[in-house]
């Protein structure tokens, strides 16, 4: 190989080790500590583009497989999340991901095949000690049967959500309010009925209608005169 061919390369391997660090930096923004590096081995390794997003109402994150002309995965994860709900979330879907590769769409988006492989990951991170001790007991329950959402999982969410920053600002959850008592959510106000498994019913105060709303919405409480 010519000194110029020699030169060219090693110009190259400084810019791609220049950009590596430059996404380590930037992704130990959302990770929990000495992480970042590893989590991008794992992005790097596959055909993946991680879009760190908003906050999201409806969502902590998503997967999308290669379709139409996008050649690559797409994992969306909320930015607003705090260093270990972004980690879980982008396990959560990263099994997806490893889930399409072996079996595309012939299983259940959040079947069994999934919840082994986000156990697995999970398990791995544990081992890593990418979680405090005082989460761990909640994410380890979490695994016996991880759900389609970490929002539907009560006590995992709790945890998560003492390590929010200015968590002393959150609004309650709608399972800390009694019977009747009124809150709004969104841009309506309810009044709070009986609990159905994991959801309250409850009615719009307007028009009467009634909703099912997750035990672990976060709510504001009001008065009305």
């Amino acid at each position: 190989m010519s000194n110029f061919w020699k030169k060219a390369k090693t110009k190259e391997n400084e810019i791609q080790k220049e950009a590596m660090s430059d996404q380590i930096l930037e992704l130990e923004r959302y990770l929990p500590e000495n992480i970042a590096e590893r989590i991008l081995t794992i992005i790097r390794s596959k055909n993946l583009l991680l879009k760190i997003t908003k906050h999201r109402k409806t969502k902590f994150g998503d997967y999308r497989s290669p379709q139409g002309k996008l050649s690559y995965h797409t994992i969306t994860v909320n930015g607003t999340l705090n260093q270990y709900a972004f980690l879980i979330t982008f396990l959560h879907e990263f099994a997806h991901l490893q889930i399409h590769e072996v079996y595309n769409r012939k299983v259940a988006p959040h079947g069994q095949e999934w919840k082994t492989a986000f156990a697995i990951l999970l398990n791995d991170e544990i081992k890593q000690n990418s979680f405090p001790r005082d989460l761990i007991p909640s994410i380890k329950n979490y695994i016996i049967n991880p759900k389609a959402s970490t929002f539907s999982d009560s006590k995992l969410y709790e945890a998560l959500r003492n390590f929010d920053e200015n968590k002393g600002d959150k609004p309650p959850f709608l399972k800390s309010l009694s019977k009747n008592d009124l809150f709004q959510l969104g841009k309506k106000q309810y009044r709070r009925g009986e609990l159905q498994r994991t959801r309250y019913v409850c009615k719009e105060i307007k028009t009467g209608k009634l909703y099912l709303v997750h035990q672990n919405a976060e709510v504001y409480p009001i008065e009305i005169p």
